[in-house]
């Protein structure tokens, strides 16, 4: 079970892009990237991170068994996060998540890979 778990709003014109350029840069801390279509979820093993694109940017979700782990995927995807929009991360601000089923969903109906976008 997942205890630790909020979310974020990252406004992006190119959130796709974006999203891509994220697992990209990502790929080497995470045990499995799964993607499908505009959503990407990132399996740390105790925690996991997914994100979505969206018309009007990209929405960024993180779950973690404990504190450590999740302060450390967040650490990291913001890292991610500034590398590929700098402009967007500023107006970036974490939430309590309130819905677990919410805006980001954990499930993918498939995972295959896309190419990267300006990468």
């Amino acid at each position: 079970m997942f205890t630790h778990t909020a979310e974020a709003f990252v406004p992006a014109a190119h959130a796709e892009c974006v999203g891509e350029q994220v697992r990209v840069r990502i790929h080497d801390y995470c045990l499995t990237i799964h993607t499908s279509g505009t959503h990407w979820l990132l399996d740390f093993g105790d925690g996991r991170a997914c994100l979505k694109a969206t018309r009007e940017g990209l929405r960024v979700r993180i779950k973690a068994r404990d504190l450590v782990t999740f302060y450390g995927i967040r650490t990291i995807l913001q890292g991610c996060l500034l590398a590929a929009a700098p402009e967007a991360v500023s107006a970036m601000a974490w939430q309590l998540a309130t819905n677990p089923s919410g805006q980001a969903r954990d499930t993918l109906a498939g995972s295959r890979r896309s190419r990267p976008c300006g990468v």
